[in-house]
């Protein structure tokens, strides 16, 4: 249990500092220099999810704290083809930049939700609960700092290149679930 909760907490945290306390982060820039410090981040990230997964593969929080709706399941899947389409067009030219501001932090709120449509276990609630909260916080907070700027507009072959990332990556995570998890999104 407390393997699992430092890492939901080392890797929110993390990126909640990196987030929210633009003081204190820009301070360690300045001080670190930019390159060091996003190894720091990168590290305490990875540090993190390691300790989610070890923490997982524990067994710990599987009692049932709510039963997920019977079209949870479908939901989350086709909610989950949307978060990797907002996380593929955050790392490709697209038009989708220019409606959604932050598509990686709007990626992370519409995949914890996705999952917690799915998922009613004390571990997923937390895990995916903070993750999706953060996403959405994070979302608010940069849109607030007005931080976007237009990119202007693609031609439409990076709309295209950004679909077929987005399906293909979508495949991925699809069969990743059943070989990892022995898991089918589709069908439970």
């Amino acid at each position: 249990m407390l393997i699992f909760l430092a890492g939901v907490i080392l890797f929110v945290g993390t990126h909640g500092f990196v987030t929210f306390l633009r003081g204190p982060r820009n301070s360690m820039v300045q001080a670190m220099g930019a390159g060091p410090f996003k190894a720091l981040v990168s590290v305490e990230s990875l540090v993190g999810l390691g300790l989610i997964i070890w923490g997982w593969s524990s067994n710990w929080g599987t009692d049932q704290l709510y039963q997920p709706p019977e079209w949870g399941r479908h939901a989350s899947a086709l909610l989950m083809l949307v978060a990797l389409a907002l996380l593929m067009a955050s790392f490709h030219k697209n038009n989708l930049k220019r409606l959604v501001h932050h598509p990686m932090m709007a990626s992370m709120a519409v995949w914890g939700l996705a999952h917690l449509l799915s998922n009613g276990e004390v571990r997923s609630v937390i895990l995916f609960a903070s993750i999706g909260i953060y996403g959405a916080l994070a979302y608010a907070a940069a849109s607030a700092r007005g931080e976007w700027v237009d990119p202007g507009p693609f031609e439409r072959k990076f709309d295209f290149i950004w679909l077929a990332s987005s399906l293909g990556t979508f495949a991925i995570v699809s069969g990743v679930h059943i070989w990892l998890l022995g898991r089918n999104i589709f069908t439970g």
